[in-house]
């Protein structure tokens, strides 16, 4: 996703390096199963969203459960399914609340992103002067040229995602699901591309503006695939109702009862 641009060179050697021993094949077959998924995610998002939230907080929940199980002494079993069932039923009842706080989480930090890459212009001479910069000098030397300018960024488009999500909940979805399935759908495709090409995905993640619009592209091609079927959608529910108005009264009445005099 344009929030998590593959510019961190250590992060995505440290994936490489801890799937190998998973062996090359299913490797590539989890690659592109992550694909397949991203790539459902970023068409029909707005009709998976709420099967998302509760695949997202139903291990969370788990998790939780047994922490606080833990904490209370209380059966294990009986904390887990509890905590999972509760915060499940809760993310799906709060759709609208969750998602636009995820929107303003994602924009927030893919104005930053954006922000960050315009001040660098690129990867500055100063993380240069190691063979391979780490993400970490890349963030430092974005921030330290222009820290104000991230932070007004990822400020304000957080604030607008939030807005946005609690204004325009179907809208949201769209674009909160398109960022999430391009995102998955753009990793899997440079990580293949690492095992197949490895000098290519050297190139490209040398030129983090060119990553930025490709993976931008595939966002908004989603986001169109999404909002026509939105629109068609609608449409279709429309001319239903019209139909069902402009129908014409049954008239058929049944015969009057003959009352006995």
């Amino acid at each position: 996703m344009p929030t998590t641009m593959p510019t961190d060179l250590e992060s995505l050697t440290a994936l490489f390096a801890g799937l190998a021993a998973l062996g090359t094949l299913v490797y590539v077959l989890i690659t592109i199963g992550i694909g397949i998924l991203g790539l459902a995610i970023l068409l029909w998002g707005r009709h998976l969203h709420r099967a998302m939230l509760a695949l997202i907080a139903f291990p969370m929940g788990m998790g939780l459960g047994a922490i606080l199980a833990e904490q209370i002494h209380l059966n294990v079993w009986l904390g887990v399914l509890a905590v999972a069932v509760s915060l499940t039923i809760l993310v799906i009842v709060l759709a609208r609340v969750v998602w636009a706080l995820l929107a303003g989480l994602w924009l927030a930090g893919f104005a930053a992103g954006v922000a960050g890459m315009l001040c660098l212009g690129g990867i500055s001479a100063a993380t240069q002067q190691a063979a391979e910069p780490t993400g970490q000098a890349i963030i430092q030397a974005a921030w330290q040229a222009g820290s104000l300018t991230i932070t007004a960024a990822g400020v304000g488009a957080g604030v607008a995602g939030l807005i946005l999500g609690l204004f325009l909940p179907r809208a949201t979805v769209i674009i909160v699901t398109s960022m999430i399935g391009a995102s998955l759908l753009f990793d899997a495709v440079l990580t293949l591309a690492g095992l197949g090409a490895p000098a290519f995905l050297d190139r490209m993640l040398a030129n983090p503006l060119l990553l930025l619009g490709i993976s931008v592209g595939i966002l908004i091609l989603g986001m169109i695939y999404q909002s026509i079927g939105e629109v068609r959608a609608k449409r279709a529910l429309a001319g239903a109702g019209t139909d069902q108005d402009d129908a014409p009264a049954d008239i058929r009445q049944p015969p009057p009862r003959r009352g006995r005099g």
